[in-house]
Formats: structure tokens, sequence, C-alpha cells
């Protein structure tokens, strides 16, 4: 599912490296290496419709997963963390 909601090529090329820090407990990761991966995910292409898209997509897909795993602060906190890393861009 992420490698089709990629559409930057150099994202996708990072993919099997960020899925296996993915792996790792939400506590064994600082937020700065946790909001690094999230971009990394989405990585922008500022005039690409379809890149924002993506960016979204991967968001939902994410926050969904978490939500359902009953982990709502960790998720809000997540998303907190990257609007601060990438001043909400």
């Amino acid at each position: 599912m992420l490698q089709e909601t990629c559409t930057h090529a150099e994202a996708r090329s990072l993919l099997p490296k960020l899925l296996e820090a993915w792996e790792l407990t939400a506590e064994n990761m600082t937020p700065k290496q946790i909001s690094g991966c999230l971009w990394a995910l989405g990585w922008l292409d500022p005039g690409a419709k379809d890149s924002r898209g993506a960016l979204v997509s991967v968001r939902n897909e994410i926050a969904f997963a978490l939500a359902e795993m009953r982990m709502k602060e960790l998720s809000e906190g997540l998303w907190g963390f990257a609007a601060l890393e990438f001043g909400d861009q």
C-alpha cells in the first residue's frame, strides 16, 4: 500500500529502510526520528497535486492504524511533532 501512495521516486527507494524503522517501538524512537519517517513517507513535491494527495493518504493510513490500536494520544502526538518539525507544511 505505501509503495502505491508514495509518488516521489526517492521516497519509494527509502521505503524498505523506513518500514524497518517503524518496526521499532515508539519508545525507542525520538520524536525527530518519528517525524522524519512520517515526512519521508509523504515526500512532498510542492508543485505536484499527486504528491500532496499521497501525503494525505499516508497520514490517514497511519492515523487510522494507530486509532485502531486505541493509541489516540500517540497518534495526535506524532502529528503534533511532525507539524512542529516541518512548520505544519
